[in-house]
């Protein structure tokens, strides 16, 4: 049996942060690629089948509120792997070890505002609030501890136990995880359609030439929803903030989470998928000529300034800003440029 204690996970083996994790947004994403690098023999280039087009989604119901915004495709949609998911609940405990014991590392869902070392823990948070769901790993465990595994961004580190071998690895006491998953949780265990992932390693260019054509999609009706694509779903993101309609407290559309959180949970996913495709522009810079150059800057721009939305959103809401509304629409315009240009260069 591997041991999963002394490996790296959102981290590279000399302690910087692992950008090609970091870039994949979803936190069950990010888990299935951890395990992925770690288990199964770590290859250089399995990132290749995580690249993602970057075209923006944005749907609206009749009213113009938010039904979705996102990025087109989503790994989940590309079979890269499959989740066989056990609700446990007051088994948890039990499960998680029955599944290490198996060889298999195992993905907690829990609520995050109940995890002790989260940032967004609430030591008063009651069951009938929004429940902002999350995934972490466990890869060990002693007679009364489980060791595990999150994305660093969700740790309060002040709240942090690390394990004394690695410094990425946290120390959950197990009559902590069953107080945390009593009520609500899952497990799951991954499996990886290899055939798929090669598939998509010896494919990357899909995802520009992706990018490229669905930037100009134009707009659906479907159910009561009408759907905005690239350059348009932008633009009407633009005129919602002239409207100053969303309000940042209210029920996102995943009901999950406040609008805050969806939102900042979205734009950092929408810049992750297009860090991954500047990472593997960076990584193959022996083939990029001078399109690809430019290429490469102008995905930098852009992950700068959804960055900068992602950051300046949540400086204000913490001030107490509770609309995203016109203060954000130069912001906005800087990001309609640089996906402009991305769509320009890669059209020559």
């Amino acid at each position: 049996m591997k041991d999963y204690l002394s490996m790296h996970y959102y981290y590279n083996d000399d302690g910087t942060a692992d950008e090609i994790v970091d870039s994949l947004g979803d936190c069950i994403v990010q888990s299935a690629y951890v395990i992925l690098k770690n288990k199964y023999n770590f290859r250089n280039d399995y990132y290749k089948a995580f690249l993602n087009e970057i075209t923006v989604k944005l749907s609206l119901y009749n009213d113009n509120s938010i039904a979705c915004f996102e990025t087109i495709e989503n790994n989940f949609n590309k079979n890269l792997f499959s989740l066989k998911e056990y609700e446990e609940n007051e088994n948890t405990v039990n499960k998680v070890s029955e599944i290490l014991n198996s060889g298999e590392i195992p993905i907690i869902k829990t609520i995050v505002e109940r995890l002790p070392y989260s940032s967004f823990f609430d030591e008063t948070y009651k069951l009938n609030q929004i429940r902002t769901h999350h995934v972490f790993l466990i890869v060990g465990e002693d007679t009364d501890n489980f060791f595990y595994i999150d994305n660093p961004s969700v740790i309060s580190f002040g709240r942090f136990n690390a394990f004394s071998g690695n410094k990425e690895v946290g120390v959950l006491p197990k009559n902590i995880l069953y107080n945390v998953t009593k009520d609500i949780s899952s497990i799951f265990v991954v499996d990886f359609n290899f055939n798929t992932i090669d598939k998509y390693i010896n494919d990357p260019l899909y995802a520009f030439i992706n990018s490229k054509n669905n930037y100009i999609l134009k707009s659906e009706i479907e159910d009561g929803e009408t759907y905005f694509f690239g350059r348009q779903a932008l633009l009407k993101l633009k005129e919602l903030l002239e409207m100053e309609c969303i309000n940042l407290e209210s029920v996102a559309p995943s009901y999950d989470r406040s609008m805050v959180k969806y939102l900042n949970w979205k734009i950092w996913n929408i810049k992750g998928r297009r860090k991954l495709l500047w990472y593997y522009l960076k990584e193959n810079n022996s083939n990029v000529d001078e399109t690809g150059t430019k290429l490469i800057n102008a995905l930098d721009n852009s992950v700068t300034n959804w960055l900068l939305l992602y950051r300046v959103l949540y400086r204000d809401y913490l001030k107490g800003n509770l609309i995203f509304g016109n203060q954000y629409i130069n912001l906005l315009k800087n990001i309609i440029a640089c996906e402009d240009e991305i769509y320009g260069i890669l059209s020559s």
